[in-house]
């Protein structure tokens, strides 16, 4: 009876838990939908730009949207004449970025829900007609005022090349002459190219039925940066990792500079600072930098999550998640990790005022798993990394199911799976090692159907909607991209920007159930060869070929930290993190010589 009772205590606290975050996340958006066409025009006036354009794409019914976006736009036309130019340059990037908004996936959210809106939906034509009146608007202020005009198409000109950059195109002219091409000579000019891309993409056609109810499949963005063109595309997912993190900084780092001055001066005295950097005794200091480093993987990880959030509040929280992942470093500590954690979600709580859209990363061993169940016991979602082999994704989704996180994640890391299976086919002979790039599919197709197969048919039948894998690491074998269509029907597929355009660079296929696919009976046969293969693919139940010579077990955490592909990946993941290490600790060695800046 004491048993039972307890049970039914814990049962209660789990759904306090869940029922307490959900009930946040209704009253944060309620007062989201509450704001007013002044209130849009002034954060429109105060600079808050996206979040302006959010609220009317995310938080008003469609049947109110014309109406108050038509009172709007007539302010912005009254005000236009009579403001100054930093005001004029706001209404300006506000109008321009909201048409691209409106001829872009993200209307499927909510203006164009008609699971959520019935037949109370804008249509097509509706927004073409909304489109077209914005464009005319933009057209006379470009003529009204030409020079501000042309130093909006520079600026959005640098912001191309800084896309093209990160999506691959990083040869100099090559960059300059593409990026001219696409923002062409006028702000219309600029507009049709963008919305020329965004008809023309695979991915977005992929989130295209995902919005229809053709495939489960989500897109995340494999990156920190560039995410507002990736949601334009559709995407509604950001992963990030040390060496995210660590490109973050390399790509714009007098802004990582500045912050991380911030942080340093919100943290710590002038005297504080300057013990610990001259006598730098090793525990101290090192931990100093690791305190700092972790302050700017939040402050990256909430760049992103601002964006999405209004995803994540439309969805309940069940979407518009961020990683954050703890770090490497500590791979192996469990308290660490869940120390970590919890000082970073108590942080972003503060930051939003509200539940954080964001999800902890940790490794697939066994001091991750038990990491997992402390933090999904909690009601916070995690996202399993490092991750190749059923092996590992299996207990991990046991303990998920029973944690109380509105959502998680399991990681299936294609790539790097596939390079080292790759490796060891190359030794039994070149005709074979081609079928290792298949490894990860293989894993991810099985994975799959045991998660979400009914009991019945031997699988667990668990929740998609709150176990969700994620197939990442994708690559580009020679222009053909099976990471990506091989698998669609997963929940998510997190996508590199240099994936993304190679892949939206010629029309393709979507088969939106591909993952229930069964993977070729001969490709399959071959990746059999492979020890590491198996041992990624295998089930307790499994014998014969399928059978590794030596199965891995989460018990078996020095083997499973010794499997090359996670041996590999976590090793990777604790170089970046050093990277980042040495940036800010240079950073703060100049901060200290540089006093003024100090005391500024």
């Amino acid at each position: 009876m004491k048993c039972t009772r307890h049970l039914w205590e814990k049962d209660v606290a789990a759904i306090n838990i869940l029922e307490e975050k959900k009930l946040r996340i209704r009253e944060e958006k309620t007062s989201k939908e509450a704001l007013t066409e002044e209130d849009i025009l002034g954060l429109t006036r105060k600079g808050e730009i996206t979040e302006a354009r959010a609220n009317l794409v995310f938080h008003t019914d469609p049947h109110l949207f014309g109406r108050k976006l038509d009172r709007i736009v007539a302010c912005l036309q009254r005000d236009f004449e009579e403001a100054d130019r930093e005001t004029r340059k706001r209404f300006f990037i506000f109008l321009t970025k909201l048409t691209l908004d409106l001829v872009s996936f993200l209307p499927q959210w909510n203006l164009k829900n008609g699971e959520m809106h019935k037949s109370m939906v804008l249509t097509d034509a509706d927004i073409e007609e909304h489109a077209a009146r914005n464009e005319k608007i933009l057209e006379g202020w470009s003529a009204q005022d030409e020079a501000l005009a042309r130093s909006l198409l520079d600026d959005w000109l640098d912001e191309t090349k800084y896309r093209l950059r990160v999506e691959g195109v990083t040869e100099g002219c090559e960059n300059e002459n593409l990026a001219k091409k696409i923002v062409g000579n006028s702000v219309i000019e600029y507009m049709d190219n963008v919305k020329n891309s965004f008809e023309k993409s695979n991915i977005r056609k992929i989130c295209e039925l995902r919005a229809s109810g053709q495939t489960k499949t989500e897109i995340g963005n494999d990156h920190t940066t560039n995410l507002e063109y990736a949601m334009w595309l559709g995407a509604s997912f950001v992963t990030t990792n040390p060496q995210l993190v660590e490109i973050a900084w390399e790509l714009n780092p007098e802004l990582w500079k500045r912050r991380t001055t911030e942080i340093v001066k919100s943290r710590y005295s002038p005297n504080t600072l300057s013990v610990l950097v001259e006598e730098r005794s090793r525990k101290d200091y090192e931990e100093f930098i690791e305190e700092v480093n972790t302050d700017i993987t939040i402050e990256v990880v909430y760049e992103n999550a601002k964006m999405l959030r209004p995803i994540f509040l439309l969805s309940g929280g069940g979407k518009g998640m961020v990683c954050l992942q703890v770090n490497p470093l500590k791979h192996s500590n469990t308290d660490s990790m869940i120390h970590e954690a919890l000082y970073a979600y108590s942080r972003l709580t503060e930051m939003f005022g509200g539940v954080p859209n964001i999800v902890f990363k940790l490794p697939a061993t066994k001091a991750g798993l038990e990491a997992a169940r402390e933090l999904t016991s909690r009601g916070i979602g995690v996202t399993i990394t490092v991750s190749f082999g059923l092996f590992q994704a299996l207990p991990f989704a046991e303990v998920i199911n029973r944690g109380n996180a509105i959502v998680s994640y399991l990681v299936v890391m294609n790539g790097r799976l596939a390079d080292p299976v790759i490796g060891e086919l190359k030794e039994i002979g070149e005709d074979v090692a081609e079928a290792g790039r298949w490894a990860g599919i293989a894993v991810a197709k099985r994975l799959y159907q045991k998660l979400y197969g009914s009991q019945s048919s031997g699988g667990r039948g668990y929740d998609s909607k709150r176990i969700r894998i994620i197939v990442a690491s994708l690559r580009n074998y020679e222009g053909s991209f099976p990471d990506i269509t091989e698998v669609v029907g997963v929940p998510i597929l997190t996508v590199f920007p240099n994936i993304r355009r190679a892949f939206d660079a010629e029309c393709r296929g979507i088969d939106p159930d591909a993952v229930e696919k069964p993977i070729d009976e001969k490709i399959l046969e071959t990746l059999l060869r492979s020890e590491l293969f198996r041992q990624a693919y295998q089930l307790p139940e499994d014998h014969g070929d399928i059978k590794p010579r030596f199965a891995l077990s989460l018990d078996d955490n020095e083997e499973v930290l010794n499997y090359p592909p996670v041996k590999n990946t976590i090793g990777q993941f604790c170089e970046y993190r050093l990277k980042t290490g040495e940036l800010v600790m240079n950073h703060l060695l100049d901060l200290c010589r540089r006093e003024s800046l100090w005391k500024g």
